[in-house]
């Protein structure tokens, strides 16, 4: 399996898709259901470790549980979604 990075970069570089077509969902504490999502077209830099927005925050690769291109998951890991785990007490 590729990581979020290598996917993400992958996209970047190919004519199609691209990076407009995407969403990442990342674990955001504090977010509503500790979940963050950001569209393809906001993310500025792919660096080693973190992909960096437009505005400048920074969001680690490790954080990454879902990728969807056009609505379709081509990356998820079940055992980071925050959503998939029973509520903390």
């Amino acid at each position: 399996m590729s990581t979020p990075r290598e996917l993400l970069n992958r996209i970047k570089w190919s004519v199609s898709p691209s990076l407009e077509d995407v969403l990442v969902y990342y674990v955001d504490r504090g977010a509503p259901s500790d979940v963050g999502c950001v569209q393809g077209e906001v993310i500025e830099k792919l660096e080693r470790g973190l992909f960096v927005l437009k505005g400048g925050t920074h969001i680690p690769y490790h954080r990454i549980f879902r990728i969807e291109h056009r609505g379709t998951p081509i990356y998820y890991r079940e055992d980071k979604d925050p959503r998939a785990k029973p509520p903390r007490s």
